[in-house]
């Protein structure tokens, strides 16, 4: 009981403690069903507190090294639980389609537990998996189930969260007012249950959609206040992250350089994918704009490699797009490609396309 009321108070750190006390305490219990029941509810509880501290992976290795146990225990109700925290972090390690999979799962063990009200997280889920596959639209599909559920069986970040997965997807359908407005949704619910977490959250969802729209000065303003909300490391890191991004449209890309190339060991100690991705992005294109061609051509393909390997389409479809902004550059500063000896570079780059248009049709027209 201390430990969730100091996770729900954002006391993270304190609620680190109290859960390795319980289960030291456990350590020293007879080993029965009774006891195995606590410690593996004990862990299910902690997925929210390992990963606002980006503490993902030691996480994973907890929950990994009692599955077997939870699966022992058989209840329907437990597993789904344990089920829905194993496809979060297989979402967050790129691996999408085993945590399709998972979620499925979860889904069916709340409906056999007779309680669907608890598959609306795993709904909410469903929403992630398919916005990271760029499946935008079926990732707006699953919202009205998800809010459904959530209403039946009240969870405030999870609410919160499928409407900031619906306000991030309708940003990149270039639909940028109803980006905002839904994240007003999530800023208004933040505010009725005080929670500055879900404010952060909801503030650099809000300068998304206004740097998508080209509001820079708006963006800049939300993502600074996303920043002074942010009381976990992953709320600040993510808060960070927009902020710079902003700054790199709003012509201080060097700032954005700065602050990103600070941000990306952070995603990459995480494991969180599509973090590793989207700083990459967004540091290639600051790298761009400030006319650190090489610079952006590595981190550009960096992410592009990891969004293709995860199945990442939007992210790969707009790193592709980056990448021929960049070799456009490299013309119109050198009047030639660059390094034009390496000829498998070469051919690869010139099959890119820009606006509909190949590269290489593109460089015969400058020539």
């Amino acid at each position: 009981m201390a430990n969730q009321k100091a996770a729900k108070s954002n006391a993270l750190q304190e609620a680190v403690i109290y859960f390795e006390r319980a289960m030291a305490l456990l350590d020293g219990m007879p080993d029965t069903q009774d006891s195995r029941r606590r410690r593996v509810a004990l862990i299910a509880n902690q997925w929210m507190v390992f990963w606002l501290l980006f503490r993902v992976r030691e996480y994973y290795d907890l929950l990994v090294r009692h599955q077997d146990m939870a699966y022992e225990l058989g209840e329907s109700s437990l597993l789904a639980h344990f089920a829905l925290n194993l496809g979060h972090i297989q979402t967050l390690f790129g691996q999408l389609e085993e945590a399709l999979k998972s979620i499925t799962n979860a889904v069916r063990l709340s409906e056999v537990a007779g309680d669907e009200g608890q598959a609306g997280p795993a709904y909410t889920q469903l929403q992630w998996i398919h916005f990271w596959l760029g499946d935008l639209e079926q990732a707006l599909s699953c919202k009205d189930p998800a809010l459904h559920r959530l209403r039946q069986r009240f969870d405030l970040r999870w609410y919160a969260w499928s409407l900031a997965a619906a306000s991030w997807t309708y940003s990149y359908l270039g639909r940028c007012d109803e980006a905002a407005e839904e994240a007003l949704k999530e800023l208004a619910l933040a505010d009725e249950y005080h929670d500055n977490s879900l404010a952060s959250f909801a503030y650099w969802n809000m300068s998304l959609a206004h740097t998508y729209k080209g509001d820079l000065s708006r963006a800049i303003e939300r993502a600074e206040m996303a920043i002074e909300k942010a009381p976990t490391p992953a709320d600040k890191i993510w808060a960070q992250t927009h902020l710079a991004w902003a700054w790199c449209r709003a012509d201080r890309a060097r700032d954005a350089v700065e602050l990103l190339a600070s941000l990306v060991p952070s995603y990459d100690a995480s494991g969180f994918v599509a973090g590793q991705v989207f700083s990459r992005m967004y540091l290639g294109e600051a790298y761009w704009r400030a006319g650190q061609l090489n610079d952006a051509e590595r981190a550009v393909r960096s992410g592009l490699e990891m969004a293709s390997r995860a199945g990442l389409k939007f992210y790969a479809g707009s790193l592709h797009r980056l990448l021929g902004e960049i070799t456009l550059a490299w013309i119109s500063t050198e009047g030639e490609f660059p390094n034009i000896r390496n000829a498998n570079r070469f051919t690869r780059l010139k099959n890119f396309a820009v606006a509909g248009r190949p590269i290489g049709a593109l460089m015969e027209a400058c020539a």
